[in-house]
């Protein structure tokens, strides 16, 4: 898909991570988590399908760090 992007570098994109190897690390911890759901690959690919109503997309990092996702 055109629309795809690599977790690792969204979580850095959005400020979630300083680097890739934190995100991966992160990911691979199970502190990462898209619209309420844990994710457990560190090579997951971020595409519209995490998108609610195909608009709008919450990742966490802990329990304390949100950022929300807007499609353009």
């Amino acid at each position: 898909k055109e629309d795809e992007k690599w977790l690792l570098n969204l979580l850095n994109e959005v400020g979630l991570a300083e680097s890739n190897s934190q995100a991966r690390n992160d990911i691979k911890s199970g502190a990462i988590y898209i619209n309420g759901e844990q994710v457990k690959e560190w090579r997951y690919t971020f595409d519209s399908d995490d998108l609610i109503d195909n608009q709008i997309a919450l990742l966490q990092r802990g329990k304390k760090k949100f950022k929300v996702i807007y499609k353009e």
